[in-house]
């Protein structure tokens, strides 16, 4: 059963933001949808209908192995089951980092600055590894992106250890 924190908010979401009918048919409704991967088949399909239903026709999603895996199989069935009802995904794909990289530490006195690699140490042939067969398979699936999104929002410092610590 979906946890109905995350399924209110995001109908708060959708109610405050309208559907096309409401606010005329120029604007495109979209959402960030977070790791719907680590949820089941049931799941992800219940956000899709609410998605659907709410007149949702971009969503912001990852494109990543659910926790503890290299499975990225749900978020490919995830990705491609929204394209089939009509909503394209702005793709967050993950970094790829060099061996040996390190993460800066985390901040004690800042808890929103987590362990983070830095962007500089980005493996560009590891990235094409992971990824070239991830988009042959949603190429050969017909799916078509509304973006792609290289990492998860690595102008912030706690996302790209190249960045210095405020105060710092």
């Amino acid at each position: 059963m979906i946890s109905r924190t995350p399924v209110c908010a995001l109908g708060f979401l959708l109610i405050a933001l309208g559907t096309p009918a409401a606010v005329g048919e120029a604007v495109t409704v979209g959402v960030n949808v977070v790791n719907p991967q680590r949820l089941s088949a049931a799941d992800r399909e219940a956000v899709l209908g609410r998605l659907e239903v709410a007149g949702v026709r971009v969503i912001r999603v990852p494109l990543a192995p659910a926790w503890g895996s290299d499975d990225y199989g749900p978020s490919i069935d995830f990705i491609r089951r929204a394209y089939e009802r009509g909503i394209k995904a702005d793709l967050i794909i993950g970094l790829q980092y060099r061996e040996g990289a390190q993460k800066r530490p985390a901040v004690k006195d800042l808890p929103t600055m987590w362990p983070s690699f830095p962007l500089s140490a980005a493996d560009p042939a590891r990235f094409r590894a992971v990824f070239e067969p991830l988009f042959d398979q949603l190429e050969v699936l017909g799916v078509t992106f509304a973006a792609l999104e290289l990492g998860n929002e690595i102008n912030w410092t706690a996302f790209n250890g190249d960045f210095p610590i405020p105060g710092e």
